[in-house]
């Protein structure tokens, strides 16, 4: 499912996924997306974050109250780290800055696609994610560290900046320690 309100970027992407082998269905704003989404099956959604009247991050979590484990990879035209902060807050796979990069597309689709066969018990999750020893010096009980975890295995295969914010003493140097690792 392709959501933009750019019907310009839209034709894009769908020609693009198209040579892919892809077959994608777009939407012009959020509540098409939602109703294409609710009536539908979707391995995948690339939604923009900035539009009216329902906002990218709206339909995320409309996304994740039918499936929470579709990857939705939410991309914005503006420099807007909030947004960009927001979404992932909000449970997306990842965020793409516009003007798309179709190699980084590309690849986050890749890992989006591969972490959700790997949720459905297609894939081996550690090809996907990375051995566990990667975690070896974080210890993840709480749903809290757990959700950390997830977080930097999202973000440790790109190369977007990665903002790590604490308390003094909460392991913010663990944490970038085993992203950058």
């Amino acid at each position: 499912l392709v959501v933009d309100d750019d019907r310009a970027t839209v034709a894009l992407l769908d020609m693009v996924l198209k040579k892919w082998g892809y077959t994608a269905t777009p939407a012009f704003d959020g509540e098409e997306a939602q109703r294409l989404f609710l009536a539908g099956s979707f391995d995948l959604v690339v939604a923009d974050i900035r539009m009216q009247p329902m906002d990218g991050v709206a339909l995320l979590r409309v996304i994740h109250q039918k499936d929470p484990d579709i990857p939705v990879i939410m991309a914005s035209g503006f420099d807007d780290i909030t947004a960009a902060a927001e979404a992932m807050k909000a449970g997306a796979f990842d965020y793409l800055a516009k003007p798309l990069e179709i190699r980084d597309l590309a690849s986050t689709m890749t890992r989006a696609l591969g972490y959700r066969l790997a949720l459905r018990g297609l894939l081996d999750f550690n090809l996907v994610v990375g051995a566990y020893h990667r975690f070896a010096d974080i210890v993840a009980v709480s749903e809290a560290m757990k959700g950390v975890c997830a977080a930097i295995q999202r973000v440790a295969p790109t190369d977007v900046p990665v903002l790590i914010s604490g308390e003094r003493g909460t392991g913010r140097a663990l944490v970038a320690r085993t992203v950058h690792e």
